[in-house]
């Protein structure tokens, strides 16, 4: 609790927020486990919702809908009435493309924020940057990242095409995967160029925003600890994306506008686009070609 507290003031000192974790106290067999993990998420709740640097509440990466996590999300929405709650989705959830938004809608009812995470990606265009499972599905190039990002924002927005009235959070990858996979599975970190378009290919298919993935795994290599020069690149990219992003958010955040039709630039590559007007500023045009 000392530590969460002082991380939290450190943030705000630095006019940051932060998603607070509680998927850690979770627990599959007995009610006792059960009932002292919903103890703790209550104690941590309880003790920091006032918080100014608190931005949401986090209880689920990449499980699927459940009984005990409508339970966690109903609890905290008691306990604290000011502060959203958000739930990852794992991309095998559009591994069959058909089902995708429905499989999305599932969560619903247990969430107030959802996001979807379609990576480990390589480190070339973006184009080939999509899922691993891509082959399992058939889908053209280009596909995979488009479907995901599209299926989420159909079913969780704020605006009138959106089936459920909730937001969404479109995930992208920033660091190496293979920290988490090894060596031997040949992933890489993306370029810079790759962690930027796939961060404006969220808001083109019509995400509220782009959460990238992640700020303490900026830290870690697979084998070792990252050099100086490569942590301060690392750190470097995250401001400057995160420096322009905010440049743009009334336009980012501004309904899209549905009249913009885009051809792909190169044959098996695809182009997206979004056209957004905010009164008294004009409008931007967003392109990501991949």
């Amino acid at each position: 609790a000392v530590q969460m507290r002082e991380f939290l003031d450190a943030a705000h000192a630095h006019g940051l927020a932060v998603i607070v974790s509680v998927r850690v106290y979770s627990c599959a067999h007995g009610q006792a486990c059960r009932d002292g993990a919903n103890a703790a998420v209550e104690r941590t709740v309880t003790q920091f919702k006032d918080h100014p640097a608190l931005l949401l509440w986090y209880i689920n990466d990449e499980q699927g809908p459940s009984a005990p996590l409508l339970e966690r999300y109903r609890n905290i929405s008691r306990w604290d009435g000011s502060h959203a709650v958000l739930q990852v989705a794992a991309n095998y959830q559009c591994w069959n493309a058909s089902l995708c938004a429905s499989n999305l809608a599932r969560y619903s009812s247990s969430t107030d924020v959802l996001g979807i995470d379609p990576y480990p990606w390589q480190n070339t265009a973006l184009t080939h940057n999509l899922s691993l499972t891509t082959a399992h599905k058939g889908l053209p190039v280009g596909e995979d990242l488009v479907t995901n990002f599209r299926a989420l924002a159909s079913v969780f927005g704020r605006g009138a095409g959106a089936a459920h009235n909730r937001s969404n959070l479109c995930v992208t990858q920033i660091v190496d995967e293979a920290i988490y996979k090894g060596p031997e599975s040949g992933l890489t970190e993306p370029p810079y160029a790759v962690k930027r378009a796939a961060a404006f290919a969220a808001v083109a298919c019509g995400c509220q925003g782009s959460l990238l993935y992640s700020y303490m795994d900026l830290f870690k290599e697979p084998d070792t600890i990252p050099t100086n020069a490569t942590l301060t690149r690392r750190l470097h990219e995250l401001s400057e994306l995160g420096t322009e992003m905010a440049s743009l958010e009334p336009f980012l955040l501004a309904e899209p506008s549905p009249s913009l039709s885009l051809q792909p630039s190169l044959p098996g590559h695809f182009t997206l686009g979004t056209l957004r007007r905010v009164e008294g500023l004009g409008s931007r045009a967003i392109l990501v070609n991949g």
